[in-house]
């Protein structure tokens, strides 16, 4: 989720882990969009062909099991998805299914208030009070304006280390979720960019309190570490990245040139040239075991 240099095939299988977790957790809206997004990185630049052909296996599952879910039948009823689709016409449905789940998930929350009698018994706690006043402005107000003042709400429950309060807010939202981590994100960019790598690596830890499992993020973490001059601590934040998602390619790049500086390598002038592929001859040596360029 957080902003990375990235590339299709690393995307795809991140957002599809995420997808199927939403799934899990019987909430069809994350895992349709979330889904969605995996498509559209597919669609978004090359991929090699080993790379594709599991990412393919793997959205056939996902499909197998979406079509198979019991919350997934009863927004949509039994829905098959053919068996020779491909990517794009399956990127082309499911965005389909998005939009008539919002339509209904708007008609639910603007023209259909709840009974009396469905919330008889329930505790009127503050979050409540502030969703019900959110539902009601949201009729007046633009829905990216809508959104942001649920993320400003979100960052600032997080500011303020109430952790668990912005994880409910949060949790069922995918839209909002991607928001705010990533201002956050961009905030630890800044930070890192005017040479605060300890407020950045701040910010970055209060995004992992409420999305501990990006990669994303825990790179960056490395980058804040590095430039900071603590090789020892972006080691260990790349290796938490590629634990999380042992195909992210950046990650695997960062790493080589910490160990390329281990093994004698001459420390580049720009970490950004070494990762963009600049230096690729001294990788190569590196990869051969050569101490030197």
């Amino acid at each position: 989720m957080a902003q990375i240099w990235g590339n299709p095939a690393s995307t795809s299988q991140k957002k599809l882990v995420d997808s199927r977790r939403f799934l899990r957790q019987k909430n069809i809206q994350g895992c349709l969009v979330t889904f969605k997004q995996a498509l559209e990185a597919m669609s978004a630049g090359k991929i090699l062909p080993p790379d594709r052909k599991k990412l393919n296996a793997e959205i056939k599952s996902l499909v197998d099991e979406l079509q198979t879910n019991e919350a997934f039948k009863n927004i949509f009823g039994p829905v098959t998805f053919s068996s020779s689709a491909n990517s794009d016409v399956i990127l082309s449905f499911i965005r389909q299914l998005i939009e008539v789940n919002t339509e209904r998930l708007k008609n639910d929350l603007l023209e259909k208030p709840l009974p009396p009698e469905a919330v008889a018994g329930r505790e009127e706690t503050r979050a409540a009070k502030r969703e019900e006043e959110a539902a009601v402005e949201s009729r007046e107000e633009d829905p990216q304006d809508t959104l942001q003042k649920a993320a400003e709400d979100a960052i600032r429950l997080v500011e303020q280390g109430k952790y668990r309060e912005a994880r409910e807010a949060l949790q069922k939202n995918e839209l909002l979720l991607e928001r705010v981590v990533n201002q956050m994100n961009e905030k630890g960019i800044e930070l890192r960019k005017s040479q605060n790598y300890s407020g950045a690596i701040s910010e970055y830890k209060r995004v992992l309190n409420i999305y501990p499992d990006d990669e994303g993020i825990y790179y960056n973490i490395a980058r804040a570490f590095y430039e900071k001059g603590d090789l020892d601590l972006a080691r260990q934040n790349l290796e938490s990245a590629l634990h999380i998602n042992p195909g992210f390619n950046e990650g695997k790049r960062f790493l080589d040139y910490l160990n390329w500086l281990e093994r004698g390598g001459r420390k580049t002038s720009s970490v950004d040239a070494w990762l963009a592929g600049v230096n690729e001859a001294a990788r190569r040596f590196f990869a051969r075991g050569e101490r030197k360029m």
